[in-house]
């Protein structure tokens, strides 16, 4: 419960700064890729309480936990379809988001979601502020940000300025306010 309600707030500070940068959700479908209890899609789901969501595709090893997120998220907002959807059948028309599975996630499970996000609308990605997960976002902020628009937290489509020697030691990470 400490946890998820730690990463619920993570996720409700993500969402505020994209919502003040300008940004709304460009489909009506979301990919949950390692979804845990589904928080990070609630999450989104409740932000944008008004738009027309219409499916949540939810995916993680373990069917206790896509079974946990699928009936909060229909308790939550029951005209939303949800389904259980490995990587390779994820809708390119969807919203990816992941949350605090990068560093969990084997090489190959993360070859098959780069290769299957490079067509979403839009993928969004929290995860826990260590010197490795910054290293890893960083990673994946260069290998698509030819394919998306970067918003946050860099505000640019250059290469990374924490990428040159100087910098090695240093990482890149935002606080979200506790409630």
């Amino acid at each position: 419960l400490t946890f998820g309600a730690r990463i619920g707030w993570k996720w409700d500070h993500v969402l505020t700064e994209l919502t003040r940068r300008g940004w709304s959700p460009p489909s009506t479908r979301i990919y949950d890729w390692a979804c845990g209890t589904g928080i990070a899609s609630r999450r989104l789901l409740a932000a944008f309480p008004d738009h027309p969501w219409s499916k949540v595709a939810l995916w993680d090893y373990s069917p206790r936990a896509t079974g946990f997120a699928r009936k909060r998220i229909v308790a939550e907002l029951p005209s939303v379809t949800t389904e259980v959807t490995p990587p390779d059948g994820l809708d390119p028309d969807s919203i990816v988001l992941i949350s605090h599975a990068l560093g969990e996630a084997t090489e190959d499970d993360l070859r098959v979601l780069w290769e299957k996000v490079r067509g979403a609308r839009a993928m969004i990605v929290v995860e826990p502020g260590t010197h490795a997960d910054s290293r890893g976002l960083i990673a994946v902020r260069e290998a698509l940000k030819d394919t998306f628009h970067v918003m946050a937290p860099c505000t640019h489509q250059e290469t990374c300025g924490l990428l040159t020697e100087e910098n090695s030691r240093h990482w890149c990470h935002h606080f979200g306010r506790v409630p």
